[in-house]
């Protein structure tokens, strides 16, 4: 089995792309949220208010200095009910509502606009992964062939029909073409994590032995 077969491979059939969730297109959606409302409590004031209110109280007339008893306090109870039209106001609701519905506008273009960043970033992701995955397999490819070199290099060199320095050239090689291997293999799985945040959650992977449910 070569590394990239023993690398945790994306789960195609499991993997939900949809990155509603992520906390970028979430704080846009309630930003629009807040901006409706908004619109809403504006649009409110071209509407008649109706406001009822009450008091009750009391008030002391006290023979001496301070109130002796209870009946020195007079009681008062008094309720209003007002019935506000607005018949003009200089258009000031007029330009609040449509400030209100221009912030709203901005507001949804900066959801679309951060939903088409995301969904730009996740192919960008899964391309990686593919070109990082097939980087791995090529590397393997290179390691192998480096082992080989590096082993004719020493028979030769055990039947005298090659330097020192030519075992050392393909050792060397191998070491270089090993090194390439990891870090096609960090690649891949920088890739993998890059893919999870373009999400916002974890990645199902399917390893060699069987499929692996990531973040659980």
């Amino acid at each position: 089995m070569t590394p990239a077969d023993s690398l945790p491979r994306v789960d195609s059939v499991a993997l939900d792309l949809d990155a509603a969730g992520r906390a970028a297109i979430e704080a846009a959606r309630a930003t629009v949220e807040f901006r409706r409302q908004a619109v809403r409590v504006y649009h409110g004031d071209y509407y008649p208010s109706l406001k009822l209110s009450s008091s009750y109280g009391g008030q002391a007339y006290p023979v001496g200095t301070f109130p002796s008893s209870i009946g020195d306090f007079r009681r008062d109870w008094s309720a209003s009910l007002v019935l506000s039209m607005p018949l003009f106001d200089g258009f000031k609701t007029r330009g609040a509502v449509q400030q209100a519905q221009a912030e709203l506008s901005r507001a949804e273009a900066q959801l679309s606009q951060t939903r088409a960043s995301v969904a730009i970033e996740i192919e960008q992701a899964r391309a990686e992964i593919a070109r990082a995955q097939a980087l791995v397999a090529a590397r393997h490819v290179t390691v192998g062939q480096a082992e080989r070199a590096q082993h004719l290099a020493s028979v030769r060199y055990a039947n005298g029909i090659a330097t020192a320095l030519e075992v050392s050239d393909a050792r060397l090689a191998l070491e270089q073409a090993s090194v390439n291997e990891a870090q096609a293999t960090r690649d891949y799985l920088l890739a993998l994590a890059a893919l999870e945040r373009a999400l916002g959650h974890p990645v199902p992977l399917q390893s060699a032995g069987g499929r692996v449910a990531v973040g659980q």
